[in-house]
Formats: structure tokens, sequence, C-alpha cells
């Protein structure tokens, strides 16, 4: 008996799997590094690039878990879910990226070459198993002879010489089967017979009574979050609900953070801080002061808290917000927003102030007016409310009269 080996191409493995160079970004050449990576989705200020060094890294953005991939055509790039790769083995395919590490499916050298006939004679049997060697499968073979002649690839007379029934078509099936006229014939494994049906993502796979190996899929559904989809048995591609963060980088509890708070505002770890005259507050994923008192927050920025004083008397003159110092203190009372009135003046866009145009009770006790030129009070005051004069006149100083 002679033995000889064949290789037998796997070509649907190999199309760039190893290929000798490798295309980076768009645009460029050779290994794709640096600067001129793809930046993660939303978060381009983050340092990892989609790079050689980073392959299968996954980073998780606004909510939303990236894996850096690279395809057979060597481009990287960052990809929400099945992040293919390459892990260097020929005798894999459908490489992906699963928990950090690139693997794949070994390639199945359980298809030999028919039987064939060498000569008259002699008779080529191929073993039924083989093995994957640089992305081609080997398989052995023997010589035998037949004693009545070889005809059609079978020993004439005794059909069933040298054919191999060790390899059934799935794992639900009796092995070894029984040769039959030169064919394998399977007996069915018992309903209920736990099989591997080889895929990872499947659990607690039985036999149906009928050669079919199935069961049920792994459950990728998380608290807050959708898109998972199993990979090579792990659970990937996940988003998280509007409103909600993956704040501690698993999974595993899906996005458990509300990000309607303070201490995480719009995003994980997202802090409002302390508020001028007011406190932190969040809403619609955005920190907002909560103002106390008579303070408000006209121009609706967070950083400088609630900035105005409204709604009160003698705050604020042409300049804007004053106080009661000197001899001529404000004379408006300030507002959110702004005013068409000839008593206004607005300010910014966000806040305006509005004027008295008559006597006024000062603080101690006497009356003065408001001067329209200034937004101040007049210097000139009396004890009586009884005031009479012209707000709108440029010669000072007026008197009550």
């Amino acid at each position: 008996m002679t033995r000889g080996p064949l290789r037998i191409l796997f070509g649907l493995l190999l199309s760039g799997a190893a290929a000798a160079a490798l295309t980076g970004c768009a645009g460029a050449v050779g290994l794709c590094a640096g600067e001129g990576c793809p930046r993660l989705p939303g978060c381009e200020d983050n340092p990892i690039t989609c790079d050689p060094d980073h392959v299968c890294v996954e980073q998780i953005c606004e909510g939303v878990g990236w894996i850096c991939g690279r395809t057979q055509e060597g481009v990287y790039s960052w990809l929400n879910k099945a992040a293919p790769c390459d892990d260097d083995d020929p005798c894999t395919y459908k490489d992906v990226c699963a928990e950090g590490v690139c693997s794949g499916v070994k390639v199945p050298c359980d298809n030999p070459p028919d039987n064939s006939c060498r000569d008259g004679q002699t008779l080529q049997a191929w073993e039924s198993a083989g093995f994957c060697s640089e992305g081609s499968c080997i398989y052995a073979s023997s010589d035998l002879t037949c004693p009545k002649g070889c005809a059609g690839g079978q020993c004439i007379g005794a059909p069933c010489t040298g054919v191999k029934c060790d390899t059934p078509p799935s794992t639900c099936y009796k092995k070894p089967g029984v040769c039959v006229a030169g064919k394998c014939q399977w007996t069915p494994l018992a309903a209920g017979t736990g099989c591997n049906p080889g895929d990872t993502c499947i659990l607690a796979a039985t036999c149906d009574g009928q050669g079919k190996c199935s069961g049920g899929s792994i459950d990728c559904t998380r608290a807050h979050a959708s898109g998972g989809t199993c990979i090579s048995g792990v659970c990937q591609g996940y988003a998280c609900d509007s409103g909600w963060g993956n704040c501690n980088n698993t999974w595993n509890d899906g996005c458990e953070i509300p990000l309607d708070t303070v201490s995480n505002c719009g995003g994980c770890g997202k802090v409002c801080g302390t508020v001028d005259h007011g406190s932190p507050s969040c809403k619609g994923g955005a920190c907002a002061a909560a103002c106390s008192g008579s303070w408000a927050d006209c121009d609706g920025k967070f950083s400088n808290g609630c900035e105005r004083q409204v709604g009160v008397g003698n705050v604020c003159n042409l300049s804007g917000m004053a106080s009661w110092s000197g001899s001529t203190p404000p004379c408006g009372t300030a507002h959110c927003g702004s005013s068409s009135s000839s008593k206004a003046k607005n300010f910014s866009g966000n806040w305006y102030c509005l004027f008295c145009s008559h006597c006024q009770k000062k603080p101690d006790g006497y009356y003065s007016w408001c001067l329209s030129s200034t937004g101040k009070f007049s210097p000139d005051k009396c004890l009586s409310p009884s005031c009479s004069c012209d707000p709108n006149s440029s010669t000072y100083p007026q008197v009550c009269k």
C-alpha cells in the first residue's frame, strides 16, 4: 500500500486574509498608524486610534460600543458590531473580534476527494478527515488492490472497499455510519441528545431526532441598551438608550446610570458644579441653574449661574447692573428678556432694565426722580411725594416743588 498527500485549496478562506501589503486609512499606503488613522466616532479627542496596535480594542463613546477592526483588504475602521480582523492564521476564516481577541472558525477539512481508480486493478481511497496547513486541506490516501478490477471509483463486486463512514453530516448522527452500495448511510441520534451546533452563540443544543442540531440563542438583552448581537459567543454592538449611560465600561449590566442627574448630566462623570445665587440641576442632559430668591439665569449660561437680580427696584442704570453707592444711585428694575418700552434699556438681548419716570421713594425716606439720561436718581430730593419736575431736562440740579 502506498500513501500520497493531496492539497485542496480552501479558496473562500484566503481572499485577502494573508495580504502581503496592507492599506491603511483612505488615501494612505502602508500600515495605518498615528494621526492618520480613524478617530473614535463622536469622541475624536480620544487618544486611541484604530491602527495595528489597537485591533479588537473596544471603546465606549456617548453610550455606543465601538471596536477597532481590520478588513481583509487591510483597512482599519471603528465598527459598532462584528468587527472583522485577521488572526494571522490561514487555517481560520470569518475572523472577528470577541472580548478583545481576534479569532476565527477553523477550516473544516472533512470533504475529501471522491475515491478514484488509478488503473484497472488499483483504487485510490481517500481518508475522510484531513487537516489544514497554510490555508489548504491535506488528506491522506491509500492504494487498494481490487481483485475483480476497479471501475467508476469502486472495486468491482465490492463497492464499499475503501469507503470511510466516520464523518457524519452533523453531530446528530451515530458514528460510524454504514456503507451500502458504496454510499454511507447514517442513523439519527434520538431527540433530546446533546449536540454541538458549531455556533458558540447557541446554548443547550439538542438533536431533533432527524439529524438536526438546534438550541436557544444567547440572550443579548441588556438594561437600557439596544442593538446587542452575539458574535463568536460574545454579545456586542450595543448602544445605550437615550438618557442612559454605560459608565462602568462593561455591558454585563447594560447602561446602568441615568444621565439626568447633577453627577452624570448628559454623560458619564459630567458633573454640574456650584451655581452663584442658586443650585445646579440637570435638564435634558444639560446642566442648568435652579435660581434662588430674586435671582434669575437670563442668559441661559450655566457657567455664570444666576447672574441677574430681577424684579427688584433700583438695581440697574443705563450702564447695566449698579449699586446704591454714590450721590445718584440707580433707579431701574431688571427683568429677563427684552422690552420695546420707551422706559426700558435692553442689554445683550437677554435682559433689560425698566426705569420709572416719576418721583420714587428712596430708602432714606426722601423722594427723588429717575433721570432718563443716566438711569440714575436725581441728586435732588424732598420729603413730599408731590414732585414737579422734567425728568428729561438737562438742567441740574432740579428741585422738588
